[in-house]
């Protein structure tokens, strides 16, 4: 039962069939039905079935890119690898201090950026050619002194436990101011003895870092970095940055935890600067060096190990191994992370030589820099 009034009237009227025609009890005017009954509602004419357009073919043309910029702009792998660095999220920094640089380093607005933190290292350098003095080993020299300054004077040496006092207090002032001034910066006595008395002030930028060891300041920008490794195998990660034409930074937790998220965003930043560098390279028909890894556009080489790109599936990481998929191999080929340069510029290679290999521009030499920096 529904209620409506009449239109002329105004009555109110209960109709039972709302599919019927209604007539009004005080005026006798006609009200039509209010809906339409199921059966007078008839389907049209249906169009002509025609199937849609077959799919155009979206498979790869198996031609070769033109050119660099053809492949570096056109390439969907490189653009799927520089977006991943590009979104990569970065570590907070909100906890890290950020201490005043000095009104004596060089300027770094127009190419390091805005400073983000900072944070003072001790020398932690290592090398396989040079044997670099440690606090300890100061120690053990001091002791060996001391030692024999006592034999002299209880063997009624006076002058010459003087003699011995004064020499090695002079030693060690001069090595200190030399190393300190600058002095001895370059020398035998600084290759071989190295710098235990300094510690290395840290400076983070947006796009480089800046640091000063004594007097001396020195910055590099991510894309000129010569080496970074990771270390994360032993209880306390280590991380080693090398400017070019510069003695290697080493950080690790001995110094302070907040080299954590500093490491990170350097390897993010470093790892998008020089893709397109390294990349170029390799187009050119350079063999690109990564530690223990070589790249060129044939295939991935390491001690032991050699595949054609189109042999391998992939190449992947766990931050203590790196691992190659070879088509028809049972196992993969481990290579220690530690020993990989740039281990993510070598994922992100990986992943576009393997897709790209067979279309690769022509090799082009002057593609390379003349120093063969980038």
């Amino acid at each position: 039962m529904q209620k409506i009034a009449c239109p002329r009237c105004n009555e109110t009227l209960y109709i039972a069939d709302i599919c019927a025609p209604t007539r009004c009890r005080s005026c006798g005017c006609t009200i039509g039905p209010l809906a339409v009954p199921s059966q007078a509602i008839a389907a049209g004419d249906q169009p002509e079935y025609i199937p849609a357009r077959p799919p155009r073919d979206l498979e790869r043309p198996e031609e070769p890119y033109s050119n660099w910029d053809d492949f570096r702009l056109n390439s969907p792998a490189v653009q799927s690898e520089r977006i991943k660095l590009a979104t990569s999220a970065l570590p907070d920094m909100r906890s890290l201090k950020l201490l005043p640089v000095p009104e004596s380093a060089p300027d770094t607005d127009q190419e390091l950026g805005s400073p983000l933190a900072a944070l003072t290292l001790d020398d932690e350098s290592e090398s396989p050619d040079t044997f670099r003095v440690r606090p300890l080993h100061c120690a053990g020299a001091l002791a060996a002194v001391v030692m024999l300054v006592v034999f002299l004077e209880v063997n009624a040496h006076h002058s010459a436990a003087i003699g011995v006092s004064v020499t090695f207090a002079v030693a060690l002032f001069g090595l200190w101011y030399g190393h300190r001034s600058g002095l001895l910066r370059g020398t035998p006595l600084d290759v071989n003895l190295g710098r235990p008395f300094l510690s290395t002030c840290l400076w983070l930028f947006e796009e480089g870092i800046l640091w000063q060891s004594g007097a001396d300041f020195g910055k590099c920008r991510f894309e000129d970095m010569e080496d970074f490794r990771v270390n994360l195998e032993s209880a306390q990660p280590r991380f080693r940055i090398a400017p070019r034409g510069q003695d290697a930074i080493v950080m690790s937790l001995n110094c302070s935890v907040e080299i954590m998220p500093m490491a990170e965003y350097m390897e993010v930043k470093m790892a998008s600067a020089q893709l397109l560098p390294k990349l170029r390279r390799i187009v050119a028909g350079e063999r690109v060096r990564f530690g223990a890894v070589v790249l060129d556009a044939r295939g991935f080489a390491s001690p032991g190990f050699a595949a054609a790109w189109s042999d391998i599936v992939r190449v992947m990481a766990d931050r203590k191994q790196l691992f190659v998929d070879r088509r028809g191999q049972p196992e993969w080929h481990e290579i220690a992370y530690r020993q990989v340069a740039f281990p993510r510029v070598v994922l992100a290679l990986s992943a576009v030589l393997i897709e790209e290999a067979k279309r690769l521009p022509p090799a082009d030499a002057s593609l390379i820099p003349i120093d063969g920096s980038q």
